[in-house]
């Protein structure tokens, strides 16, 4: 039979702890194997492997369906990376392990080329343009900060700057705002001075 004729599913894959991972039951599904050979196979590898290497399959428990209809039975299970599923794979022979080999493949680049991707609200606010603004940040005495926009004509000093262009002459403040500017520059700096008050 033609390896190109046969299509398997795409496996459902699960991020977990930052990696793409699928389990031994879903490859014993998808490769119409039992999943107790699955698992032997498996710790056929982990016995073989460097230590470094040991976190590519993680033992974990599986819960299936009784046959008599009593309680659920707890089954050894592993959850493999990517290196994990691919060393297990290479094992697998024949057009229709070849099919789902390259449907694993594909799911594993698929969610792995999402992960890479910006978070989504990021992505709408960079579209959006708003990544692009200036904002403003203050923190207030109760710690919670405070946004605002500041718009594309102002302009943005650090205090020192502005005492400086002030002293020159280049700046002119109204003396309500200077008076207000001195008050809170006073006031912070007696707060940095030491014994001041926090």
């Amino acid at each position: 039979m033609n390896a190109l004729a046969i299509r398997a599913s795409a496996p459902s894959l699960a991020v977990i702890n930052g990696a793409v991972t699928c389990t031994s039951l879903q490859i014993a599904e998808s490769f119409g194997k039992r999943h107790d050979h699955v698992v032997r196979d498996i710790r056929a590898l982990v016995e073989l492997l460097p230590a470094d290497r040991l976190p590519i399959f993680e033992e974990t428990v599986a819960e299936r369906t009784n046959p008599s209809g009593g309680a659920p039975i707890q089954s050894p299970a592993y959850r493999l990376t990517r290196d994990g599923f691919t060393l297990l794979a290479m094992g697998f022979t024949g057009a229709k392990a070849l099919a789902f080999k390259l449907a694993y493949i594909d799911a594993f680049n698929r969610i792995e080329a999402e992960l890479r991707q910006p978070p989504a609200p990021m992505a709408a606010l960079a579209a959006a343009g708003v990544l692009a603004g200036r904002f403003l940040v203050n923190f207030g005495g109760d710690g919670a900060p405070r946004v605002q926009v500041v718009p594309p004509t102002a302009v943005v000093m650090t205090p020192e700057d502005c005492l400086a262009a002030i002293a020159r002459g280049d700046l002119t403040v109204p003396p309500r705002a200077l008076a207000d500017f001195v008050s809170s520059a006073v006031h912070k700096l007696a707060r940095l001075a030491p014994g001041g008050v926090a």
